[in-house]
C-alpha cells in the first residue's frame, strides 16, 4: 500500500457538525449566473400563467355551453327554475317542526 493510502471507514463519513460550511463570495461573474437563472425561472412562470389562462378560457367556455344546455333541456321539458325550486323536496330545506319526520322508536329486550 502507497503512502498516501488511508482505509475508508465509519471515521472517513463527513457529517455538518465535523465540516465547517464555507460561503462563497459573490464575484462579478456568479451574478451573471444568478442573472440567468432568475431570467429563466421569469420565463417559466409566465409560460404556466399563459398556460393556466386558457385553461381558465376553457373551463369557462365549458361551464356557458353546460349552462346552455340545461336551459335548453329545460325548456324543452317545460321546467323554469321557479318551477324545480316548488317542486323540492321539504324534507330537503330547511323544515319546520310539523315538516320534520320523525323516526320511529323500537325497543330492543335482549
Amino acid at each position: 500500500m502507497g503512502k498516501g493510502y488511508r482505509k475508508k471507514g465509519l471515521d472517513s463519513i463527513k457529517t455538518m457538525k465535523n465540516v465547517t460550511k464555507v460561503s462563497v463570495v459573490k464575484a462579478k461573474e456568479s451574478s451573471f449566473l444568478e442573472l440567468y437563472i432568475l431570467e429563466k425561472e421569469k420565463e417559466r412562470l409566465l409560460m404556466e400563467r399563459q398556460l393556466f389562462a386558457q385553461k381558465l378560457t376553457g373551463i369557462k367556455r365549458r361551464l356557458k355551453e353546460i349552462e346552455t344546455e340545461v336551459e335548453r333541456i329545460q325548456l324543452a321539458r317545460g321546467y323554469s327554475m321557479k318551477n324545480l325550486e316548488s317542486k323540492k323536496n321539504p324534507a330537503l330545506t330547511s323544515p319546520n317542526k310539523k315538516e320534520q319526520r320523525s323516526f320511529k322508536k323500537v325497543q330492543f329486550d335482549y
